[in-house]
């Protein structure tokens, strides 16, 4: 998976590209984590032709997302149900350098501990 900043902008290839493999990559952690069908929302937001677009995945608890437009990091947050986006948790962030390492088994890992952190009320540094 292509993860550099800026690199889908005004290409539609390339954003089609990132598209396909960040929800390949967000099925993954899904499977992973083993999340049931219907538990779980995995979105795409297309967005306009100078941004990558949005891959999101959202559970109960989690909110999960990231693009190629400004940072290289992936967003995870605890959350309050499927309409909750913001105000709950402390955003943490995944680095690409560790997804590109570590691929989905990486990022699902990170997510059960921002969880787990979270029930206790700890925060995890920035993962690089």
């Amino acid at each position: 998976m292509n993860l550099t900043i800026g690199s889908a902008s005004y290409n539609e290839t390339a954003k089609a590209r990132f598209k396909k493999e960040s929800m390949s990559l967000l099925r993954k952690v899904v499977k992973i984590l083993g999340l049931e069908k219907g538990t779980y929302d995995l979105r795409y937001n297309v967005a306009g032709i100078a941004c990558s677009g949005d891959a999101t995945l959202h559970t109960d608890n989690v909110y999960v997302g990231f693009n190629l437009d400004i940072c290289d990091w992936v967003l995870v947050r605890t959350c309050n149900g499927h309409k909750n986006h913001r105000n709950h948790g402390q955003n943490q962030q995944y680095s690409f350098a560790k997804l590109a390492k570590e691929g989905a088994a990486g990022l699902a890992v990170f997510i059960t501990r921002v969880l787990e952190l979270h029930a206790t009320h700890q925060r995890i540094v920035f993962e690089t």
